[in-house]
């Protein structure tokens, strides 16, 4: 569905859109927020989100199998999506456009625990590349959700469980694709 969906038609899509509420009064999780975050980063950065990615994350965490551009992954490498739609049940490969910072990554199992190795090492000492006090405010609650019962870091979701402590977790889906950590 991002297919052909560049910049242009993402500025203009965001210029039309009506926000259901006042700022900040719900949550409502965004595809399109991440997204925007991305070209916000690249902005700051000087560079594409795919470089800064890389050169910020990506490479001082050793994760060399973790890729952008579904044209760079060894087509054996690259796990088939399904899903039942339309009578259709394989998926082909996602093209993100614009909206790349909300999951056009491509990833193995051992760059995924590579980089949940070092969100579980929040509040440790001498973490890098990403400080470890940042860290622990990504996984701390910014916005309570209205059930109280869970709660919004950054890009992280929170649950208390009582006394075994918080439950920090994230999904993801796209078109016979999920993930859960």
């Amino acid at each position: 569905p991002f297919e052909g969906y560049d910049r242009a038609r993402f500025y203009a899509g965001v210029n039309q859109t009506l926000l259901i509420s006042p700022t900040g009064r719900w949550y409502n999780y965004s595809n399109a927020g991440y997204g925007l975050i991305g070209i916000a980063l690249e902005q700051a950065g000087g560079a594409s989100y795919e470089t800064l990615l890389r050169r910020h994350l990506l490479e001082p965490l050793g994760m060399h199998d973790t890729l952008m551009n579904a044209l760079e992954v060894h087509p054996q490498r690259v796990a088939v999506g399904y899903s039942l739609r339309d009578g259709r049940v394989r998926e082909r490969e996602w093209d993100m456009g614009a909206m790349e910072a909300a999951g056009g990554l491509y990833s193995t199992v051992e760059d995924l625990a590579r980089f949940l190795a070092l969100h579980m090492r929040a509040g440790s000492h001498g973490i890098l590349p990403v400080a470890s006090g940042s860290l622990t405010e990504m996984q701390m609650p910014q916005r309570v959700l209205d059930t109280w019962d869970q709660a919004v870091g950054i890009g992280w979701h929170v649950r208390p469980m009582g006394p075994v402590g918080d439950v920090v977790w994230h999904t993801g889906a796209l078109g016979g694709y999920s993930s859960y950590m």
